[in-house]
């Protein structure tokens, strides 16, 4: 059963966002996108919000949020992809993007705050870099996987 703050943030993200943006997932499956060279796996997502070139502009007036949002029954993932290895100058940027697209949902629902994470797909990770994203997005309890892997 998807959490009320969920629902409202759904709702808002539909009207904002626009069809073209938004995919409706039934749960129970996992799905997979590949992601700016980099697969994105899920299972029991009930909605993915495509941020890249799309939902960016229309929710927040400007480009440069991440590359997408997963909408769970409990939660809802910020996505950010690199192919290549999380690099430092990378580690800024993913942070960068994340902020921006967390601006972006608290514009349309602060009651769900809480239930905001962050994930970063990458191939391999600089342990500075990983230090530095999980300093500066703390709150939002950074997960690193590897392309390919699940979030769960």
């Amino acid at each position: 059963m998807v959490a009320e703050e969920i629902r409202e943030l759904m709702d808002r993200l539909r009207e904002r966002g626009g069809e073209e943006c938004i995919e409706e997932i039934g749960s129970g499956r996992v799905r997979t996108w590949n992601v700016d060279g980099c697969k994105v796996k899920a299972s029991s997502c009930v909605m993915k919000v495509k941020f890249d070139c799309c939902a960016d502009e229309r929710l927040s007036g400007e480009r440069g949020g991440c590359d997408l949002v997963l909408v769970f029954e409990d939660r809802v993932c910020i996505v950010e992809c690199t192919s290549g290895r999380l690099s430092n100058h990378d580690a800024r940027d993913k942070v960068k993007q994340v902020k921006k697209c967390l601006e972006s949902l608290r514009r349309l629902s602060q009651a769900c705050d809480e239930r905001v994470r962050s994930v970063i797909y990458h191939n391999g990770a600089d342990s500075t870099a990983v230090s530095r994203v999980r300093r500066e997005l703390q709150g939002l309890n950074p997960k690193f996987l590897r392309c390919g892997d699940e979030i769960k």
